[in-house]
């Protein structure tokens, strides 16, 4: 292939966890079965970091639970996804997920499409070079604080203040998130 996102990722169809079985070891399968996800200690790749200037040379990007599930189910919305995730792919951008949204992913790709697929997509978001943010404490504060003074859902709360610990902008097109554009920056897909 040419090297594309869309020749990286194979359609959902044809994620085969068949190959996880025959190609991971089986920590890591006892891992996954138990609903278990590896997660990116706290650093972040070099090139998501600020310099010692205060710029950045690409890009941050914290990617909601709606932005996954519509690049996964390739959905009206996908596209920009796409285009971050290529930008990922040749070092022009960072792609974060916090873990209560990868949470979000992982038991609403179970609901619709069974075991096998989430472990098909839990394996592949890794692979697409999406950063999975931990929770540290200070983060479970600033996610309530946000529950508090916002009406929206308590795993979106952690989207955005992982976006404003990131400095990222954050990508969704959940309406709910409207009421913080004044704190964060949004790409709207």
């Amino acid at each position: 292939g040419n090297g594309t996102i869309s020749n990286l990722v194979p359609k959902c169809a044809l994620w085969n966890t068949a190959m996880l079985y025959a190609s991971c070891p089986s920590w890591l399968i006892r891992l996954l079965l138990r609903g278990g996800c590896c997660l990116q200690s706290r650093r972040l790749p070099m090139n998501c970091l600020k310099s010692v200037s205060g710029t950045r040379h690409v890009n941050n990007y914290l990617l909601d639970s709606f932005a996954i599930l519509r690049f996964i189910q390739k959905e009206p919305g996908d596209e920009p996804v796409k285009a971050i995730l290529e930008e990922v792919r040749t070092g022009k951008a960072c792609a974060m997920l916090n873990v209560i949204n990868m949470g979000e992913v992982i038991y609403t790709v179970q609901r619709r499409f069974g075991l096998q697929f989430k472990l098909d997509v839990v394996m592949n978001i890794n692979r697409l070079g999406i950063v999975i943010l931990p929770v540290p404490n200070d983060l479970v504060f600033r996610a309530a604080e946000l529950k508090a003074r916002f009406a929206m859902s308590y795993a979106d709360t952690f989207a955005v203040a992982s976006a404003l610990e990131h400095d990222a902008t954050l990508v969704t097109g959940d309406p709910e998130f409207r009421q913080v554009e004044h704190l964060v920056k949004i790409l709207w897909i």
